[in-house]
């Protein structure tokens, strides 16, 4: 193994699309000449996990949800055991709002988003926490996993037949992401500690990446924005741009439903948008204002009318 090559793993969460996040450092780092092997626990097993690490990489990344931490922490302690010169180094959700109890595992924690304090330390740096336009961030390295092995899984209880001319459950379904948190500061949420304010690509970038994976033949997409495109006039222009190209996509969003109307539907609806999946949390008025939710439920409703108008 390369002194500089690094070793991202994804563990096995029952989650079956590409790691979009291992994705997005591996496009970073090699945007920057360090070279790194991306392993989906997933699609590989535990056996096959066991012996890439035994082939010794100078850093192994892992990637660290709360319902899987202990999972995390078990395959940090392995890769002791099985490559002891390896650095362990943690990232994620649960390394964000929990870096102490994750230290207790790895030789290095990373809160936030990862990939510039990655790339410093692989150049030898002090790991820097900060916020990178998404505008500025390559393009994830969706070469590193095998696309077509994730055929045939698309949330199966919610997928029937065709979407926008595209028979999804025999289609890979491909993670993407037009920005980072939300603008609300929900008091059950940990997105605003985890991925600071609110954050968006540019509707022209987001097409230029969607029309890249087309190109590699990638047709059903799963937006895992907290809320895509919070600003209607960017996520208008996005499905302008979609349709202007000629892309005949199937993807499916999460947003707030305030932010949904007769025109966005529209817009939505035309560029390949089947569903858009909204947090209700609670029919309660005075819930929905102990959680500052900022949302009214009368504007929820609507949201969901109007989506339902527009099929």
């Amino acid at each position: 193994i390369p002194a500089e090559m690094i070793l991202l793993i994804n563990l096995s969460q029952g989650m079956m699309f590409p790691p979009l996040n291992l994705l997005c450092l591996a496009g970073m780092l090699e945007a920057n000449g360090v070279d790194c092997k991306v392993i989906d626990e997933n699609r590989v097993g535990r056996d096959e996990l066991r012996r890439e690490i035994r082939r010794g990489y100078p850093m192994v990344g892992i990637s660290c949800m709360s319902a899987y931490r202990w999972d995390a922490f078990d395959t940090a302690l392995m890769v002791k055991e099985l490559s002891p010169r390896s650095t362990v180094v943690m990232g994620g959700v649960h390394a964000s709002l929990m870096p102490e109890q994750c230290a207790k595992h790895a030789d290095v924690v990373i809160r936030g988003d990862g990939e510039g304090p990655l790339l410093d330390l692989c150049q030898g740096k002090e790991p820097k926490e900060r916020f990178i336009p998404l505008d500025d961030l390559p393009f994830p390295s969706y070469d590193k996993v095998d696309l077509e092995s994730y055929r045939g899984y698309a949330l199966k209880r919610f997928h029937r037949g065709k979407m926008n001319g595209i028979d999804i459950r025999k289609t890979p379904m491909v993670l993407v992401q037009a920005s980072r948190r939300c603008n609300a500061h929900c008091n059950f949420c940990s997105s605003f500690y985890v991925q600071g304010r609110y954050r968006a690509k540019s509707p022209v970038r987001l097409a230029d990446e969607i029309e890249l994976l087309y190109s590699k033949g990638m047709r059903s997409f799963y937006f895992a924005d907290d809320s895509f495109y919070l600003d209607k006039a960017m996520g208008v222009r996005f499905c302008q741009e979609i349709d202007a190209r000629h892309l005949q996509v199937a993807f499916h969003v999460q947003t707030r439903a305030d932010v949904i109307d007769d025109e966005y539907a529209y817009w939505l609806k035309r560029a390949g948008c089947y569903r858009i999946q909204v947090g209700l949390e609670t029919g309660s008025e005075s819930l929905l204002k102990t959680m500052h939710k900022s949302e009214s439920l009368e504007s929820i409703c609507q949201g969901i009318r109007i989506c339902q108008k527009h099929g």
